[in-house]
């Protein structure tokens, strides 16, 4: 399934369950997450996520340089 992200404005494959379960996105709006939301902010991609200075300032760099390159646009 394509998802929007909010931040990027990029559609990503991925998924939500009614649990909350995802794939593909973060749910920022509520829950854990939130504190990694901007705004108004709903769903957010692993790559957005990941390059977030509060995400990294607590978990840890990731591969984020690769990611801003955002290969294979949907």
């Amino acid at each position: 399934m394509l998802l929007h992200c909010d931040r990027c404005h990029r559609k990503v494959d991925g998924w939500v369950d009614e649990d909350g379960t995802s794939y593909g996105v973060y749910v920022v709006d509520h829950g854990e997450w939130a504190k990694f939301a901007d705004g108004h902010e709903t769903l957010l991609c692993d790559k957005c996520m990941h390059c977030d200075p509060r995400y990294i300032a607590v978990y840890g760099p990731s591969c984020c340089e690769t990611d801003r390159k955002f290969e294979g646009d949907l």
